[in-house]
């Protein structure tokens, strides 16, 4: 018989569009592994997902992992906090309240000392309601962020400002006169 798998779940959900690893990834990473050496944890599996958001939990190597939960070869999940796990308080709790305790899977948030062994955990439903709440609040600031940086942009291109304009002197040989008009040094 084999080791059962400490399964080390990192995610991040912004997407940087680079190929190599986000930063925050490598830090989630790194003290998870720290975690699960200074615990005792062995046989350690990283499941990451880059680019993913926390409310959608069709995240493939999250999938990947409960799989792996299905097919009794992971004993514990590591997760920086339960955010990285989720923000859907509703799914989170059905997980760690449901799912991993039928298939004797324990759940470690670091960070936040979530351990789903522990029974003092009276905060933790609290937790995720806040968490889902924070998603949603920063998803509509990120929307009105955008929005306003779009009417900017449109704005400046109607509008030039002066110090973009220069004077052009056009001379009117039949009234000897000149006029000035103001254009764009575009």
């Amino acid at each position: 018989m084999y080791d059962k798998i400490t399964a080390l779940y990192c995610r991040y959900s912004h997407d940087d569009g680079q190929k190599e690893e986000n930063a925050s990834i490598t830090h989630q990473k790194a003290l998870l592994k720290e975690y699960a050496e200074n615990n005792g944890y062995s046989n350690l599996r990283y499941y990451t997902d880059d680019g993913y958001t926390s409310t959608d939990f069709n995240r493939p190597n999250f999938q990947r992992m409960m799989e792996d939960v299905e097919n009794g070869i992971v004993q514990t999940i590591l997760v920086k906090d339960m955010s990285r796990f989720g923000r859907n308080y509703i799914l989170v709790g059905q997980y760690v309240e449901l799912v991993l305790p039928q298939h004797h899977v324990r759940v470690i948030g670091v960070t936040d000392n979530y351990d789903s062994y522990d029974t003092e955990n009276d905060l933790f439903a609290f937790e995720s309601i806040f968490a889902e709440m924070y998603a949603a609040d920063i998803s509509k600031k990120v929307t009105y962020a955008k929005h306003r940086i779009c009417l900017l942009i449109l704005l400046q291109s109607i509008c030039v400002p002066i110090k973009f304009l220069r004077p052009v002197h056009i001379w009117d040989t039949n009234t000897q006169r000149s006029t000035v008009l103001m254009t764009g040094l575009f």
